[in-house]
């Protein structure tokens, strides 16, 4: 197979943030914050701070705009959330077909929370290069190397979008179904929208051969 470098993103692709955020919200209703609140101050530090500001802390302090008198060790309890593998059953497989120097995590948010998940799931052990980012494409161009074919696997369309408007020869795949808080959910610019891990393992190894 031709060299590749993978640029392959974290969250909701490699690992189940949709599954962290149901315990997420189950501990808060059991602190006394509904579902609906829950889900509402979510969206509201998405609208006020984007991705790049997304932390517990912050978002407590949204949610005390509703529920004032939650205690503060609900955001010690979500942190501690970040302990947890929520590797998707097929991440590991999907990585270990590939050289770790040939794969590059490239994440966006607050970098001592991505970092943490990152700690977690073991992910120094398995990937070549590690990039906490406020822009993709930046990090990408910086890492792209000649004679290799590069491939940016994401569940965002908004970052399909941004990497293939900045990069039309990174082949971009569009994973998995993007989750509840992410109000795109297709885009055109994707090369391919695959289901999992093991298609995507599968189609860069073809797409690699026929080059």
């Amino acid at each position: 197979m031709p060299k590749v470098r993978i640029f392959c993103d974290l969250d909701c692709t490699l690992i189940d943030s949709e599954r962290r955020y149901e315990d997420e919200k189950q501990i808060a209703a059991r602190l006394g914050v509904s579902r609906d609140d829950y889900e509402w101050a979510v969206d509201e530090l998405y609208h006020r701070f984007g991705i790049a500001r997304y932390s517990f802390t912050v978002l407590l302090e949204i949610i005390r705009e509703r529920v004032p008198h939650v205690s503060s060790g609900l955001a010690e309890e979500l942190m501690s959330l970040l302990d947890r593998n929520y590797f998707f059953p097929d991440s590991l497989n999907f990585l270990n077909q590939f050289r770790r120097r040939d794969l590059t995590l490239v994440t966006a948010g607050v970098i001592e929370v991505q970092l943490k998940k990152v700690e977690t799931h073991g992910m120094k052990a398995l990937m070549g290069d590690i990039v906490v980012t406020d822009s993709k494409p930046r990090a990408m161009g910086e890492r792209k190397l000649d004679g290799r074919i590069h491939f940016f696997l994401d569940d965002a369309p908004r970052e399909i979008e941004a990497v293939k408007r900045a990069h039309p020869d990174i082949v971009c795949i569009q994973m998995r179904i993007p989750p509840s808080w992410e109000s795109q959910k297709y885009t055109n610019f994707a090369d391919v929208c695959l289901p999992n891990l093991a298609a995507a393992a599968e189609y860069i190894k073809r797409r690699a051969a026929r080059t």
